[in-house]
């Protein structure tokens, strides 16, 4: 669902927003898409539980760092989150707010012609939204993160403070990479330097996500360290964990270093005609 409703507001964020009639429809298609956020980051919970579970999974019991009571400890600490995920997602899920945004988006597609200004070519329109995803993405390596990307990788590496221009261009790079999916999948043909772009975008996302999902494991675990404190619980178990997790980020964030402003540049260069 989450997947579904970023899908919604990429197309909404990159085809529909720029091609409104008037401003009283650029607001509201501004609010529909605050609503998408907001809704994605109401079900944020219940996506990192699923990360939680695969990475618990791979944990082995291990004498000496990881006790049987460690683990039996973090699946408990899990459960718990699950059930709390759940929760918050049913709650929201059962708003009046979510109602609404379910009651716009139904609005918007009945009556999308009087509130865009609806493309007569296809393959035209598609090459505008394409060459408006390339420009926005090739905007990381402009001046504001070009020193970036110039730093030595390992500083880059060592400070995690780089995971949000990370984080923000894989969310972008998701953005694009879904709209021109959603083309494909309403039966508009992309041509060849559309499809790489897509790719290209495509890549940026899940060699990002890597980095996301180990710093959803690494803030789990610095919170199961405190609840574990909390109960007077062993922390080494954790401790190891959070240490090997941590460690596995560094390395994530020094090949991102090299691997995504070459990708940036790929989409750059991007012959969109």
């Amino acid at each position: 669902m989450r997947i579904g409703t970023r899908q919604v507001q990429s197309v909404l964020r990159y085809a529909v927003r720029p091609y409104v009639k008037n401003e009283v429809e650029a607001e509201a298609v501004e609010q529909l898409i605050g609503s998408l956020k907001k809704l994605m980051k109401g079900l944020s919970s219940a996506r990192d539980i699923d990360i939680l579970t695969d990475f618990l999974g791979s944990v082995e019991v291990r004498p000496g760092l990881v006790s049987e009571k460690s683990r039996e400890e973090l699946e408990e600490y899990l459960a718990l989150d699950d059930e709390d995920a759940s929760k918050s997602v049913l709650r929201l899920l059962d708003s009046e707010e979510y109602l609404k945004l379910r009651v716009a988006l139904i609005e918007l597609t009945q009556n999308l012609d009087m509130a865009v200004t609806l493309p007569l070519n296809a393959e035209n329109f598609v090459n505008k939204v394409a060459k408006r995803i390339r420009k926005h993405l090739s905007s990381f390596l402009k001046a504001d993160y070009k020193d970036l990307w110039e730093l030595n990788p390992s500083t880059f590496a060592y400070d995690e403070v780089h995971n949000d221009v990370l984080f923000e261009i894989r969310r972008d790079a998701q953005a694009a990479r879904y709209c021109l999916e959603a083309f494909e999948i309403a039966g508009i043909k992309l041509s060849k330097d559309h499809k790489k772009l897509r790719n290209y975008a495509g890549e940026l996302h899940r060699e990002i996500s890597i980095l996301s999902d180990e710093n959803v494991v690494v803030r789990w675990l610095e919170r199961s360290s405190r609840r574990a404190m909390n109960h007077q619980s062993d922390r080494l178990g954790i401790g190891y964990l959070l240490g090997r997790s941590s460690y596995y980020a560094v390395g994530l964030r020094m090949t991102q270093h090299s691997f995504v402003p070459a990708e940036l540049k790929r989409i750059k260069k991007l012959d969109l005609k």
